[in-house]
């Protein structure tokens, strides 16, 4: 014989059941070590602790249904204290697919994202599906007015921009419509030593700026190689 306990409301639907193999269903909220169901579908208090034996513990993150869009949401951690009468969103870990990226079969470009805050969590920090790193984005904007650092990235605006852009082995790709009227600064230090003896103390800065454009004008154009 098989024994499970479910549960029904008075209009006899299930609501919940414990299997006799030890699986269990819950319709509603559930809360362990709390009083109250309010924070969401798994309330728990103090602490949350995840054992394997002889293998990796892990925890996922599953986004089911139709796929998702680009710069879409489709996972969060959010860190929520309190400020002694209401709980404050002032820290979070999202994923997001990748701005303008294209969704299909098998590949979801995505991107992580670190946010701290003191009233809200501001995005800081931005992994991107290829691997750059971009500090104090806003979803990865490349529109105008917009102040960050980033490491390694080729920017091309897609309005006029008055930016402050500070890159390590950087490029900024403008056309005659879309002018670049802030400051721009780029370091790709290069050190190639091929000896076969000793070398301490190498340092190696490259700043190159090339004026290549059909029609308009640059001004205060400026490069160092050492």
């Amino acid at each position: 014989f098989e024994y499970n306990l479910i549960g029904q409301n008075a209009a006899g639907t299930t609501t919940s059941s414990i299997k006799q193999d030890g699986s269990a269903y819950f319709g509603g909220n559930m809360s362990v070590g709390l009083t109250s169901t309010a924070y969401g579908n798994l309330s728990v208090g103090s602490s949350i602790g995840i054992a394997s034996f002889n293998s990796v513990p892990s925890f996922y993150f599953y986004r089911l249904g139709a796929a998702p869009t680009a710069n879409s949401q489709v996972a969060g951690l959010s860190i929520r204290p309190s400020d002694g009468s209401s709980q404050v969103a002032t820290a979070a870990i999202n994923a997001y697919v990748t701005n303008g990226a294209t969704v299909s079969t098998g590949s979801i470009p995505t991107d992580l994202t670190f946010h701290t805050g003191s009233t809200s969590a501001v995005e800081r920090v931005r992994i991107t599906s290829v691997g750059s790193v971009t500090m104090s984005p806003t979803n990865n904007d490349t529109s105008a007015n917009t102040n960050y650092i980033d490491l390694k990235a080729s920017l091309a605006p897609s309005a006029a921009t008055s930016s402050t852009i500070i890159g390590v082995n950087s490029q900024l790709t403008t056309s005659t419509a879309n002018n670049f009227t802030g400051n721009l600064t780029g370091y790709k230090a290069y050190v190639n030593h091929a000896g076969s003896g000793t070398a301490d103390d190498l340092y190696g800065v490259y700043s190159a700026v090339n004026q290549n454009h059909s029609s308009g004008t640059a001004s205060s154009m400026y490069g160092t190689y050492n």
